[in-house]
């Protein structure tokens, strides 16, 4: 990293591995469905998957103090589209406006284990609530 640059440094990853160039990671997204690319500046990242040919399924991650953020894009893009946002986002252009236009993932796991649970529960106090004695 240029310590007199005033972006952080940028890193590329095809399927999890170091990818040494943009262009070979875009090479490798295209057409292929069961590759995904990440590029990471500073705490942040960019990352695409192939959802079929031409279609990208397109995800921003920013760092928000000890939490991370996650921004889906609303609808997908085609490959051209998709390398002008991973070569802007490369270069440092600044991508806080998608956290109004693309939408915050917000894992609802949680709620609907407990949910599951909590109905679980009142399943088993009904049953025993309503069983017959077998003397």
């Amino acid at each position: 990293m240029n310590p007199d640059s005033p972006f952080p440094s940028v890193t590329w990853e095809v399927d999890g591995d170091p990818c040494e160039t943009q262009e070979k990671a875009l090479s490798a997204i295209k057409n292929n469905m069961e590759a995904f690319i990440i590029c990471t500046r500073g705490n942040d990242f960019l990352q695409a998957i192939c959802d079929d040919p031409e279609s990208y399924h397109c995800e921003m991650s920013f760092a928000a103090g000890k939490k991370r953020e996650l921004y889906v894009a609303p609808d997908n893009v085609n490959y051209s589209q998709l390398c002008d946002l991973f070569s802007r986002y490369a270069a440092g252009e600044d991508f806080s406006h998608l956290k109004e236009e693309w939408t915050l993932y917000v894992n609802k796991t949680h709620f609907y284990t407990s949910l599951i649970i909590g109905l679980l529960v009142l399943g088993i106090a009904i049953f025993l609530l309503f069983r017959s004695p077998n003397f």
